[in-house]
């Protein structure tokens, strides 16, 4: 995991200004390769897939094809945003 420093300056500041402070604050940006993706999408399934089968086989009306659905959506839903998030402290 990269650690980047980012610098930003308050906004009613002037910026010549040699007095002007600095908020220094250090961001975590997972930088995450294709294993990565495929191993969390993976884990994600077979959870989903243990807790499907245990709703199922109780009877709840969301089972296995729900759960496993419902699973997948949110580890993609957050693989994205920490690849939005890598693109997004690239730009500052």
């Amino acid at each position: 995991m990269a650690t980047r420093l980012i610098e930003t300056a308050n906004s009613n500041e002037s910026l010549g200004d040699d007095k002007s402070p600095l908020s220094l604050r250090y961001a975590e940006c997972p930088s995450l390769t294709w294993t990565d993706i495929v191993l969390r999408l993976m884990l994600t399934m077979a959870a989903a897939d243990l807790i499907g089968l245990d709703r199922e086989a109780s009877g709840h009306n969301a089972g296995l094809r729900i759960t496993l659905f419902v699973g997948l959506a949110a580890a993609i839903a957050m693989v994205q945003a920490n690849l939005l998030q890598n693109v997004h402290l690239d730009e500052l």
